[in-house]
């Protein structure tokens, strides 16, 4: 009997193993969460976006635009683009990486 890839994962506690179930150009998908330090994410051969599940976030765009994000929020980064997320307190966001 061959183990087959779990399809259902819990991603506040373990990795989603995505390319491993879905077709496609997805990389990883993680609950990432912000708290203190910032976080930078740059876009070159992949490509971010996230989901704000919860708390509140401070996106700073490469060009420095300020936008604030709330628990429904959402944000990406095409190609070649940054941001530096930040949070007063701790901030859970759905984090996806797409291959270009």
């Amino acid at each position: 009997m061959s183990a087959e890839p779990k399809n259902i994962v819990n991603l506040f506690r373990e990795p989603s193993r995505i390319a491993e179930v879905m077709a496609g150009p997805w990389r990883d998908i993680t609950v990432d969460t912000v708290a203190g330090a910032p976080v930078d994410l740059h876009s070159s051969e992949s490509e971010h976006a996230g989901y704000v599940l919860s708390g509140v976030l401070t996106v700073i765009s490469g060009s420095g635009e300020r936008f604030t994000l709330r628990r429904g929020g959402a944000f990406a980064i095409p190609q070649g683009g940054m941001v530096r997320l930040q949070a007063d307190a701790p901030a859970s966001f759905l984090h996806i990486v797409l291959t270009v």
